[in-house]
């Protein structure tokens, strides 16, 4: 028998499915998630619990608090398929199991049609792969009927989501489309999406191909020459093997964008684009800030802060400048030098800094929150000086020494 996580809301749909797998014989672990964010969230929490009790099924239990802005779906739904991760990894697990049913697969594909959206398929798989982690869908034959009288046919208990009620939500409103459809209309729809996943099973073969002669050497010219909707299927493929799969289609269009015009492009304010040398890379932006009480030698991914350097890597501090910030160049980002004020992005391009170098560079702010220090670039009038208190000099050749803290620095982030 197989070693399954299984997510369980505590719904009809999972508890119909945890008690099929329970009986088939497999070696479970249950993964629930409290959103909190309805009334009956605790209580749906204590029906999983309560029934993992009773079998004596390993239990695991994620207390989600939405802690960033933006889409709660899109955010709940990384944090839930990175708790599933994280138990197939610790159970060495073989899959997870999601209780998606018949009703599910036909709604998806409604809501697709309704958006217009171009999905690598239409419908929901039976197997997919999400975050590096398999994900099976072994009853989207069955009907959402079917798993409720299953319940009730065998005393299997569940709590009803009141949130499903709400005709707020575009699939709650389509939910109810079809739960509305007979069963010959049912039959119609589900032929429809067959057909259409093996017309996309077609388009995927000639669009791998396509993507292999464009993406494995860059060709900015074969890419613009493509048609808009096929150029976004392309970028769709190229972030999904990049690991990003809640991207948008307006981070698409604008990725589309940089690449017809070989720009780089910032990627979840993580990863930063760039087009160089035929090639599309994509590289990982160290975000940091660090914080000196005192003058102390170290090295970093980023950079190095030393008792030699060049010139334009030199700066006299006193007392008065303390603490010290040393941070990621910003957008706005500007120093006063002797024949006037300089833009550090304005330093880039003269200088000729590789689009890949520049969301790393570091820049020396003193106490008052002004920058002092620019690297390459040379430090502002006030705090020039034939005998330099210390060197920041960027993206240092050896890293033998990468992320080391020593005494008396502070680090805020990264």
């Amino acid at each position: 028998m197989k070693k399954l996580v299984v997510g369980v809301s505590g719904g009809p749909d999972s508890m119909a499915v945890l008690d099929m797998l329970r009986i088939a014989g497999h070696q479970l672990i249950v993964a629930h998630v409290n959103y909190h964010k309805r009334d009956s969230a605790d209580r749906d929490q204590a029906i999983v619990e309560s029934y993992c009790k009773q079998y004596q099924i390993d239990c695991a239990i994620l207390d989600y608090k939405k802690q960033k802005k933006g889409n709660f779906q899109a955010l709940a739904r990384q944090a839930r398929y990175r708790f599933f991760k994280e138990l197939i990894l610790k159970y060495q697990g073989q899959a997870v199991v999601v209780a998606h049913h018949q009703d599910d697969h036909l709604e998806t594909y409604l809501l697709q049609k309704k958006r217009g959206s171009e999905p690598s398929y239409y419908g929901l798989r039976e197997v997919s792969n999400v975050e590096s982690v398999e994900v099976w869908r072994p009853y989207l034959h069955l009907c959402k009927d079917q798993l409720l009288d299953y319940c009730k046919t065998n005393n299997i208990p569940y709590g009803l989501d009141e949130s499903n009620d709400s005709m707020r939500y575009s699939r709650n409103r389509i939910r109810l489309e079809v739960q509305a459809l007979n069963e010959d209309q049912r039959k119609q729809l589900l032929k429809e999406i067959e057909i259409l996943n093996q017309d996309k099973q077609k388009q995927e073969t000639k669009l791998a191909q396509l993507y292999k002669s464009i993406f494995d050497s860059f060709d900015q010219n074969a890419y613009k020459n493509q048609e808009e909707k096929l150029r976004l299927l392309l970028v769709r493929r190229w972030l999904r093997g990049q690991g990003y799969y809640y991207e948008t289609s307006p981070q698409c269009r604008q990725l589309d964008l940089a690449l017809c015009h070989k720009e780089s492009f910032s990627l979840s304010g993580q990863t930063y684009l760039i087009c160089e040398q035929g090639l599309i890379k994509a590289l990982p932006v160290s975000v940091y800030t660090y914080v000196l009480s005192d003058i102390k030698y170290f090295v970093t991914d980023c950079f190095e802060l030393a008792g030699q350097g060049t010139s334009l890597e030199a700066v006299c501090v006193t007392e008065e400048d303390f603490p010290l910030v040393i941070r990621n160049w910003q957008p706005g980002d500007k120093i006063d030098l002797r024949f006037g004020t300089k833009a550090v992005s304005r330093f880039f391009v003269d200088r000729k800094i590789r689009k890949d170098q520049r969301a790393n560079w570091p820049v020396l702010v003193n106490c008052q929150n002004k920058i002092i220090l620019v690297p390459g670039l040379g430090c502002d009038l006030s705090h020039y000086g034939v005998k330099p208190s210390f060197y920041l000099s960027a993206n240092p050749l050896t890293a033998t020494g990468a992320n080391l803290i020593v005494k008396n620095v502070k680090y805020l982030g990264g």
